[in-house]
């Protein structure tokens, strides 16, 4: 990879890097997850191999927004997922994430969402981020305006 294309975040209980093909098994149980599927509009329950390496491989981290990054419990390994959506012409970017059912309810995405936003937006430059798909305690928690679809930096 070029440095450009190289980011990690540590928090205090996660690590965020640039997705991986061989993240692979834990990407199609969590995104094809009968809980998690249905709140994602890329992927699909069941979720084949060949599907989740595309997938992947089409959100790959290339210096710019329009990627994806593995959310990592360093003693669990791959638990979620936060994506920086490309932005069209007159619209801010989009976030998103999903997290493994076995850990909703811990912080795991307030906290992970937390650093990936605040990194992403200075790097990016970016002053405003659409967040309409994430829950609304995340949301707070990062942040987002009172209206809960755009945070401005």
């Amino acid at each position: 990879m070029a440095r450009e294309d190289i980011f990690e975040l540590q928090t205090k209980r996660l690590r965020l890097r640039p997705l991986r093909l061989e993240d692979w098994p834990a990407v199609q149980r969590i995104g094809g997850h009968p809980s998690v599927a249905p709140m994602l509009a890329s992927t699909c329950t069941p979720w084949s191999k060949a599907a989740v390496q595309a997938w992947i491989t089409a959100r790959r981290y290339r210096g710019r927004p329009g990627f994806c990054a593995a959310i990592v419990r360093p003693e669990r390994g791959v638990i979620g997922v936060a994506g920086l959506g490309p932005n069209a012409q007159s619209a801010p970017c989009n976030c998103a994430y999903f997290i493994d059912p076995r850990h909703w309810g811990l912080g795991y995405a307030s906290e992970a969402m937390g650093a990936f936003l605040e990194y992403f937006m200075r790097k990016f430059n970016l002053s405003v981020i659409e967040a309409d798909h994430c829950r609304r305690q995340s949301r707070q928690w990062c942040g987002f305006a009172q209206a809960w679809v755009s945070r401005t930096w």
